[in-house]
């Protein structure tokens, strides 16, 4: 079964995992007050998100806010286990969020807390096309940070995607294209997307079998 981009099959039902929904945070709310003390909340682009906090604990809520992001959510919990199994905090100077939750609110949306990191994001939501000092600044050790991603060692990781070892490469390819092919044609011909294809065509057999985070970002 061929699933376009921004799409995810789950128990046989393809899903969306790209359009988010609002839910009502009063009472997303009142369902983590039971368990945490909910210092703040608010409604994002795919989730619902909260900073909690548990015996002095500062703790971070992702609510998915439908099945489909839900699925993706999952993924990015599978990825931060194993990636804390093979890097230690202690011995590396590069982190991921410790696991700390998981279950279902409204019996259906699957959400995640985590521990909460102190600081400011590299990159705030873009209001136009200008790199960020910030970022600029850290850009080395984004670099370095994907390259140690790259180098890990990961295994026993569940595929959600029904990705075969052998055959990962073709499937990143179909991927691919499934992905230009949901790009308008205007926005395609503007940027030269064909090119892009060209090199995935070209490297793909170089391509590793990695854990996939539903979206990463460093």
């Amino acid at each position: 079964m061929k699933v376009s981009a921004f799409k995810i099959e789950v128990g046989g039902k393809i899903l969306d995992y790209r359009l988010g929904s609002d839910l009502d945070l009063d009472e997303v709310r009142k369902f983590f007050e039971k368990k945490y003390k909910v210092n703040k909340i608010w409604q994002g682009g795919r989730h619902v998100l909260a900073f909690l906090e548990k015996n002095n604990r500062k703790l971070f809520l992702k609510l998915a806010t439908t099945e489909g992001i839900g699925a993706v959510t999952k993924i990015e919990h599978d990825w931060n286990d194993a990636f804390n199994k093979v890097s230690l905090r202690s011995k590396s100077r590069f982190w991921v969020p410790i696991n700390c939750d998981i279950g279902l609110f409204d019996k259906k949306l699957f959400y995640l807390v985590t521990d909460r990191f102190e600081g400011e994001p590299l990159v705030n939501y873009p209001n136009t096309s200008r790199v960020s000092e910030n970022f600029a600044r850290n850009l080395d050790s984004v670099i370095n940070f994907s390259e140690a991603i790259g180098g890990l060692n990961i295994s026993g990781v569940e595929s959600r995607d029904n990705v075969d070892a052998n055959d990962h490469q073709e499937w990143f390819l179909n991927k691919t294209k499934s992905w230009l092919d949901s790009v308008p044609e205007n926005v395609n011909e503007q940027y030269d997307l064909g090119e892009l294809l060209t090199i995935v065509d070209t490297g793909v057999s170089k391509l590793q079998l990695k854990p996939r985070h539903g979206d990463f970002t460093p």
